[in-house]
């Protein structure tokens, strides 16, 4: 078990949170790590740990995309595997642990 220094939730003031607690059912945010990235035409964002989703989760996730992008979900479900999924870095509150700067 990974014993990690951060933690991530959802913003309850993003306009997207209807959407991602949809999709996740609660307010943790698994991401793959706490360094934000920048990338258009999403701007800054994190990544979405795909492999620490439910298998809901993960469903509910290419449900999403897929019908938001009229794509087909083993496309979806390809392309997640491949590259992984971004969220908005205005759609997660990341919070860091006292200990890591002690």
């Amino acid at each position: 078990m990974t014993v990690r220094m951060w933690s991530a939730f959802l913003n309850s003031n993003s306009p997207r949170y209807l959407d991602w607690k949809g999709i996740l059912e609660w307010e943790n945010v698994p991401l793959v790590d706490a360094n934000e990235r920048e990338a258009l035409p999403i701007g800054k964002h994190y990544l979405l740990a795909i492999d620490e989703l439910t298998s809901e989760q993960r469903s509910r996730l290419i449900a999403w995309v897929s019908e938001k992008f009229g794509a087909l979900a083993a496309d979806v479900e390809a392309e997640l595997a491949r590259s992984g999924f971004p969220i908005r870095a205005e759609d997660v509150v990341v919070s860091y642990s006292m200990r890591g700067f002690m």
